[in-house]
């Protein structure tokens, strides 16, 4: 078989072409947010891969063409008399050699590498997918995605089948695989365009169903491409094999033939067993359809006995009917699916949600600065903020920030099985943020420390009054029966100088209990030393006002006596001052008339002798 050139220029012009699209898709991703971001990211990823099938095929291509150029050449100019070798192994050139290599050893390691890498891409996605909220989204970006999606489909469909038309009508096998990829490529973009219509039309779901249907057809196809690899170790190989990593699947669509046809031939091409269309016809007409209308007329009829069990309540929706009707446990009969359905709401059990922080990224030390900037803090942590305890005056108020890990548990049940129903599509997901909402709000209008301080009953009373108001202002039909904060603490990274804080202000509340206690100590005992003195000076007061009353009479009386007697009163008032004053002095007394005699009058006061003792 003669192998054309062309096959690995339009390989490598796919592989450039998918590359292409597959980074405008990553770029565009980056700048999405919410669950179109993960779309867009697994239809690059599918076109990465789809580019390194490309390229694997192109390399393929160019190693059987030089192959079979060198075999061509050495058939043509040795003659069988000059042959030295009879091994036709060792008779190979270098460039079959390479082929045998490549088929040995290097495909299955880039085959097994592409798969791997396709299906770790897939989960992630899908895990990533899985726990992304929709958010609100300008106008003009889905339609933006739209477009982009349309345009690769129309360029990837019009290669897909210009390549089918090569592979297939001109056997040009390397092409097969490219186009396999680039017609799946283009149903992949023709479902996404429709997924961003969905997203602009506010279904959003709709755009993350269709993200976990690529990552799930992205895991069959790396697992199928293994499989058909394991396969083919064991299979006699014959000159015109299809190559390993063409997709025996997408082969049934994108073969120009009928899916039957492509079928008998792919059973035939495995396992060795002559199929023909029309006998799987006739199976599928006389066995398959009568067997099919059977299972789905049962499958209606089972729809139409629903039962509830004992904790649930079912609501009943049915056609043509605005209402919904409650359904009480046990068993009903409706109408068949579609025409009702029934959607069972647990509602005597308790409901459990739980908010809390992520483990902090080990990758920061204990010296690195824990700010509420920093990206990796921005779902790890909470924000606590408010007035300081120290600022009374409103003008020179400071905000109180800090950082803080937190954990709130949530009990609820459902009240309202209708309302709980139809509030959303995801009533438990949007309680959830309603809860993380208002958490955060309360954290950030109240102080970290006095949160602290704060009795944890009452400051669940006040999470569950606030809680149970915003899902009534929702409607969404739930009761909150508690909301009990599990932790309130400091980032682990700030733990010890917290403490180190914490231990600080203690000490400062001791010292100022002490000086309080002795600031009563002192002001206790100044009262009583001045009720002392007071009582001191009233004392001296009395007294002193009682002597100058009992010094008035007795002047009063002296002013009398001197009146009457003025000469004896005078000559008595020098002998009492005589008396009183000089009582320990030694008088001496001078007359005029005899100044050389001296008198000693001893004016004390005698005491009594023998004989003027009374008498008993």
């Amino acid at each position: 078989m003669i192998i054309e050139k062309d096959q690995e220029k339009t390989a490598i012009a796919a592989a450039i072409a998918f590359l292409a699209v597959a980074i405008a898709f990553y770029l565009f991703g980056g700048a999405a947010v919410g669950v179109p971001m993960w779309l867009l990211y697994q239809t690059g990823n599918l076109l990465l891969v789809s580019a390194a099938v490309a390229l694997l095929s192109a390399a393929h291509a160019w190693l059987a063409r030089t192959a079979d150029e060198e075999e061509r050449h050495q058939e043509q100019f040795a003659a069988d008399s000059n042959q030295l070798f009879d091994n036709t192994v060792d008779a190979a050139g270098r460039n079959r050699v390479a082929l045998r290599q490549f088929h040995r050893v290097v495909l299955p390691v880039i085959l097994v590498s592409i798969s791997c890498g396709e299906a770790a891409l897939a989960v992630w996605v899908a895990r990533h997918a899985s726990n992304e909220t929709p958010t609100i989204m300008a106008a003009g970006e889905p339609l933006t995605w739209a477009s982009l999606y349309f345009a690769t489909f129309l360029v990837c469909f019009v290669f897909g089948k210009y390549c089918a038309g090569a592979a297939f009508g001109n056997n040009r096998m390397f092409l097969r695989p490219v186009c396999n990829v680039a017609l799946l490529n283009a149903l992949v973009c023709f479902t996404g365009g429709f997924a961003a219509l969905a997203w602009y039309w506010t279904l959003p779901f709709y755009a993350a169903a269709v993200t976990k249907l690529f990552c799930g057809a992205a895991i069959l196809l790396a697992a199928e491409r293994v499989v058909t690899w394991v396969i083919d170790l064991y299979r006699p190989r014959k000159a015109t094999a299809v190559p390993v990593y063409e997709s025996r699947f997408l082969t049934l669509f994108s073969q120009p033939h009928g899916v039957l046809n492509n079928v008998t031939e792919l059973v035939e091409y495995q396992f060795g067993i002559t199929l023909s269309e029309g006998g799987i016809a006739s199976l599928l007409r006389r066995v398959v359809v009568p067997f099919g209308i059977l299972q789905v007329f049962t499958l209606a009829c089972l729809s139409c006995i629903t039962y509830i069990q004992p904790h649930e309540n079912g609501v009943l929706e049915r056609w043509g009917e605005r209402s919904l009707r409650i359904l009480p446990p046990g068993l009903h009969i409706t109408a068949p699916w579609p025409a009702a359905t029934v959607q069972r709401v647990t509602t005597s059990r308790l409901g459990h949600i739980t908010i809390q922080s992520g483990s902090p990224p080990e990758t920061i030390t204990g010296e690195a600065p824990v700010l509420w900037q920093n990206k990796q803090f921005e779902t790890n942590l909470f924000l606590t903020g408010g007035q300081r305890e120290s600022d009374s005056d409103a003008a020179s108020a400071t905000a109180a920030v800090h950082l803080a890990a937190a954990t709130l548990t949530i009990q609820f049940l459902v009240a309202d099985p209708e309302r709980f129903q139809t509030a959303n599509a995801t009533v438990v997901g949007f309680l959830t943020h309603i809860c993380e909402r208002e958490f955060s709000q309360f954290l950030l209008t109240n102080d970290f420390a006095a949160l602290r301080r704060q009795d944890r009953r009452q400051l669940d009373g006040i999470l569950r009054t606030t809680i149970q108001a915003a899902a009534d202002q929702e409607e969404l039909g739930v009761s909150i029966v508690c909301a009990t904060v599990e932790s309130l603490r400091p980032p682990p990274q700030v733990a010890p100088i917290y403490q180190a804080v914490i231990d600080a202000q203690e000490r400062q509340r001791r010292k100022h209990a002490a000086a309080e206690t002795f600031a009563v100590q002192a002001r206790a005992e100044a009262e009583q030393r001045a009720n002392r003195i007071v009582r001191q000076a009233e004392i001296e007061t009395a007294y002193i006002v009682r002597m100058a009353e009992v010094e008035t009479q007795n002047f009063e009386k002296q002013l009398q006596v001197f009146n009457t007697y003025p000469e004896l009163y005078k000559v008595r008032t020098a002998m009492d001052s005589l008396e009183t004053w000089l009582r320990d002095v030694r008088k001496i007394v001078a007359t005029t008339e005899n100044a050389h005699e001296v008198i000693n009058l001893e004016l004390k006061e005698s005491g009594p002798d023998l004989l003027s003792l009374p008498l008993q």
